[in-house]
């Protein structure tokens, strides 16, 4: 899905204060219709270990997790712009 159109892809990880800041950041940009990221579909990518919840009430993105069974190293929260399944931007924290 995430190889086709306009991304932005939020890799999170549970307990992450940053992370639930920067997710409220980005559905707010996403949702307001007059901004340049109206056009841009939105993707919530959580690292293990991953939380009990979902974020289910999100009707403007995707979810995914990635393998539990790899271990992921890395600051979180990154955020990932994509057109077409190419990286353009990288942001970290």
């Amino acid at each position: 899905q995430l190889a086709d159109g306009d991304w932005i892809m939020v890799v999170h990880r549970a307990g992450c204060s940053k992370c639930s800041e920067v997710r409220e950041e980005y559905l707010s940009k996403v949702s307001q219709v007059s901004t340049s990221f109206a056009s841009r579909r939105l993707a919530f990518i959580e690292l293990p270990p991953f939380r009990n919840e979902s974020f289910n009430e999100c009707a403007i993105c995707v979810e995914g997790r990635l393998s539990g069974s790899l271990n992921w190293v890395g600051r979180t929260p990154v955020v990932v712009y994509l057109t077409d399944g190419f990286v353009r931007a990288v942001i970290e924290g």
